[in-house]
């Protein structure tokens, strides 16, 4: 039988308090091939997205660690600042690094990465 049976709809994911949800948009003809492999190979989308996603990270950690990256965001992050000050010389960095933190924890970034940001910004 091709049909697996339904969940439980109030069933708990033991690994959602670890996990996020993220949406991904495919063209057509991928997302048609990805569920008939999926079928025929008794794998979910998300394992092979997921799987993906976990090779990608090992490799670009290395290449692009965390400390990088934050100062690559905190480098365009002065550069906003300095464009937005020369059109509103009564704006403050204060204010700047209010908006910022707010921007960065929207964009899901954890309390450390916001931290090391906003206190890179002066």
């Amino acid at each position: 039988m091709l049909i697996k049976k339904k969940k439980k709809v109030l069933a708990v994911d033991r690994h959602a308090a670890s996990y996020k949800v993220t949406t991904i948009t495919f063209p057509t003809y991928i997302f048609s091939y990805m569920s008939l492999y999926c079928l025929a190979k008794s794998k979910s989308k998300s394992k092979i997205i997921a799987e993906l996603v976990d090779n990608w990270y090992t490799a670009m950690k290395e290449k692009e660690p965390q400390e990088k990256l934050a100062q690559d965001v905190i480098e365009l992050s002065i550069e906003s600042y300095k464009k937005m000050k020369l059109r509103n010389p009564t704006y403050t960095l204060i204010e700047f690094r209010e908006e910022l933190r707010k921007e960065l924890i929207e964009r899901s970034l954890n309390a450390m990465q916001v931290n090391v940001i906003i206190k890179g910004v002066v």
